[in-house]
């Protein structure tokens, strides 16, 4: 995939060593020579092989681009990291090339996990170069779901999309194809998307990073948390919270809604935004899904057998409540911040054995054409909606469905599809389960880990296992390349990854 005959690939290591500078200038402003040095010979070093390779591939066009598009996205989330990874490597030697890269990936990706041993010990210059890669894989995601996905019918557009080509549909087909084939147009969509999601990517990126530091977060942690919630990675200094008390959390619950959702980086006007979200079922089953989730845990205080809690005094329980929720929904828009009220939630239910939970919250995921990962709020809608009707068919055999309203509709073909994906992504939990039980890890560990990179939701690692189980840097190298595979499939989507095997898309 190029952008006027210079490949997107290229364009998109220049843009990252062009992010090193703001580390390299941070470290050097605290006389941190070590890490300034580290980030700014990086970048040269990374920008003269972009450039290199632009000049080389200057020109060059794929006879199919639609597989070109899709092996393009595949390059930014596994070949980018490589060089993202040389200044973590020169500032965080104890990693390894492997680890480097593995941290590296994690943030592309936005999944948040960390192999660093010590959050506090790591330089601040790392710090936001962790958050700049985790901010560029974001903005690559949302600009990837709508220049190649929605086009594609993929990225779980698929389901929608089904209802206009018969009963099962195509892989990836539609009519989009006679109309975006070309790569002209391939560059022409880039460049719209880049124009539509840019604004309001780093508007409200920075938005909430003001208000953070209105609230009272340093200026440094008020940005990492700011990207860590707009690109649903997750990444965070330390395990100290926002810095700005309950606001802050207020703050980017609502800053997560909107990241988690389509609507608010869809091109149009922004008055009727409310109204979309209003009658988006992705947002009515995450409400559903995050009310369910807090309601158990918070009743599990009453379903405790007695003396094995002991109940918060006074207006207490509210702490627990909002401690729940906020949690619940972190982890479904796949971001993993845990409310600093966590631990009066866990003592108001009696227990800390809520980690599965959030785990499956994170596997379901937000919604399409967003940052977050997962399964997708929409195929989990699709397969609700056929579960109703089959019901119903059960109660009366005669019943004839009807067309619903509009796209609050998904039919048999979007549910098969729906059905196709979540099958596909369990065969891939399988298959990164197996092969890091093959590296020693134990099988609890290697569930926990394979769902969290699959997900992109690096902290509900730590959340389903007990606090002994350590991080991610228990694994070793053969263990990290595992989970990088796993995090680059869960973010390309894995049904985009099939899609390169259909013929079709070596013939159109």
């Amino acid at each position: 995939m190029t952008w006027r005959g210079v490949p997107v690939i290229a364009l998109a290591l220049l843009v990252v060593a062009a992010l090193m500078l703001a580390p390299a200038a941070l470290a050097l402003l605290e006389d941190d020579l070590h890490s300034a040095r580290a980030f700014s010979q990086s970048a040269g070093v990374v920008a003269l092989i972009a450039a290199a390779f632009a000049f080389a591939r200057h020109g060059c066009r794929s006879r199919t681009p639609a597989r070109s598009e899709i092996v393009t996205v595949l390059l930014v989330f596994t070949v980018a990291p490589v060089g993202a990874a040389l200044p973590v490597l020169l500032t965080a030697p104890q990693l390894g090339p492997v680890g480097a890269y593995f941290e590296m990936v994690s943030c592309f990706t936005t999944t948040g996990a960390t192999a660093l041993p010590s959050l506090d010990a790591a330089p601040r210059a790392l710090h936001l170069w962790r958050a700049l890669t985790a901010w560029f894989g974001g903005f690559a995601a949302l600009t990837a779901a709508v220049a190649v996905f929605a086009p594609r019918n993929l990225g779980g557009y698929e389901v929608q999309a089904a209802e206009r080509r018969g009963p099962v549909g195509r892989l990836g087909g539609g009519p989009s194809w006679s109309r975006s084939a070309g790569p002209d147009e391939s560059g022409a969509r880039l460049a719209r998307a880049v124009t539509v999601v840019t604004p309001v990517y780093a508007v409200l990126t920075l938005a909430l990073a003001l208000i953070f530091a209105a609230l009272g977060a340093p200026g440094l942690r008020a940005a990492v948390h700011a990207i860590g919630i707009m690109s649903t990675s997750g990444v965070a200094m330390d395990e100290a919270g926002f810095g700005g008390g309950a606001g802050a959390e207020v703050a980017a619950l609502a800053f997560m809604a909107l990241a988690a959702t389509r609507h608010a980086f869809a091109a149009g006007s922004r008055r009727g935004l409310a109204r979309r979200l209003k009658r988006d079922p992705e947002l009515e089953l995450a409400l559903i899904a995050v009310a369910v989730a807090a309601g158990w845990i918070v009743l599990r205080h009453w379903m405790n057998a007695p003396g094995t809690a002991s109940a918060p005094a006074g207006s207490a329980w509210l702490e627990a409540v909002w401690g729940a929720v906020f949690t619940a929904a972190s982890f479904l828009s796949t971001t993993g911040y845990v409310s600093d009220s966590w631990s009066a939630t866990e003592a108001w239910s009696g227990a800390s054995g809520a980690g599965l939970l959030l785990l499956a919250l994170a596997t379901m995921g937000g919604g399409v054409a967003s940052t977050a990962g997962g399964v997708k709020l929409l195929r989990a809608y699709a397969l609700y909606q056929h579960g109703l009707r089959e019901l119903d068919t059960l109660a009366r055999p005669s019943m004839v469905a009807g067309k619903g309203q509009g796209a609050r509709r998904v039919g048999f073909a979007g549910a098969v599809l729906a059905w196709l994906f979540v099958m596909l992504y369990a065969l891939g939990v399988a298959v990164a389960v197996l092969g890091l039980s093959l590296t020693g890890a134990p099988l609890d560990r290697a569930f926990a880990a394979a769902i969290a990179a699959i997900a992109n939701t690096g902290p509900a690692y730590a959340m389903a296992l007990d606090a002994g189980a350590g991080g991610f840097s228990a694994f070793g190298d053969a263990g990290r390349l595992i989970l990088c595979a796993t995090m680059a499939l869960g973010r390309v989507e894995i049904l985009a990854v099939v899609a390169l095997t259909n013929p079709d898309y070596w013939r159109r």
